[in-house]
């Protein structure tokens, strides 16, 4: 018999828990409708484009011809597509002493507001192949489409 109560017990404390839940979460349904968002186009073709053209000054390392003009393209692209852009150049020492001219850029859209979401990426690229499967190449620096474009290619295809 107090098997039976107790069950009886449990089962009516599950329903009123369940009952209040679902009364509550009606309230905020109603209180708080659903807003809808609206998922923006992706393009992979036009992220790929992007990164093809990265990848066409060939390897992306600070101090080189490549490294410039890349960033010359990257800083035009976002002046296209945002609201605000800033370049942040800066000299760093690489473990062997070597100055490294880099540059970040910086694409902001709606400056004003408060809340806002970061996105990154980097776009140089690493001054040799040390992980390549063939000994002979590592030392070749790497166009870097995987590691580096890739990431931009798709940030600047959402911007």
């Amino acid at each position: 018999m107090i098997q039976k109560t107790a069950l009886y017990a449990v089962i009516g404390l599950l329903v009123t828990t369940i009952s209040c839940r679902n009364g509550t979460q009606d309230s905020n349904i109603k209180n708080n409708p659903k807003t809808t968002l609206v998922a923006p186009n992706f393009n992979a073709d036009s992220a790929f484009a992007f990164v093809r053209a990265q990848t066409g000054f060939g390897p992306r390392v600070p101090n080189s011809e490549a490294h410039r003009k890349c960033g010359d393209y990257l800083l035009e692209q976002l002046k296209h597509f945002c609201d605000t852009v800033f370049a942040q150049p800066f000299d760093v020492k690489t473990y062997d002493g070597k100055l490294q001219h880099a540059c970040n850029f910086i694409g902001s859209f709606n400056p004003e507001q408060k809340k806002r979401i970061i996105l990154a990426a980097h776009w140089d690229s690493r001054p040799m192949a040390d992980q390549d499967s063939d000994p002979n190449r590592r030392q070749i620096p790497i166009d870097g489409a995987n590691d580096g474009a890739s990431g931009v290619g798709v940030l600047l295809e959402v911007a």
